[in-house]
């Protein structure tokens, strides 16, 4: 579920996407873990990654869609992209 539904929320979700996954590299080198809230990143994965798998952990799947990580039985993205584009059904 997005966790908002008007045309800036690409804009949105590519802000906190960049936020999350760079939180989670400068943590990660202070050898620190970065646990984000469930609904923040379901949000983020809902908007810019609507193809992403729903079948694992939030979190490690957006790490996943970022090319940051990886899930069992799925390539490594090695190219990705976010979907900030409103969608069909928003469009007039």
């Amino acid at each position: 579920m997005c966790l908002c539904d008007d045309r800036s929320s690409g804009f949105a979700g590519s802000a906190c996407d960049e936020i999350l996954v760079h939180t989670a590299d400068a943590v990660g080198g202070l050898g620190l873990a970065f646990e984000p809230g469930t609904a923040l990143v379901e949000g983020v994965l809902d908007r810019l990654f609507p193809e992403a798998p729903t079948d694992f952990d939030p979190w490690q799947t957006l790490l996943w869609a970022n090319g940051r990580g990886d899930l069992p039985g799925r390539e490594r993205q090695s190219r990705w992209r976010w979907y900030s584009s409103p969608p069909p059904e928003w469009r007039i």
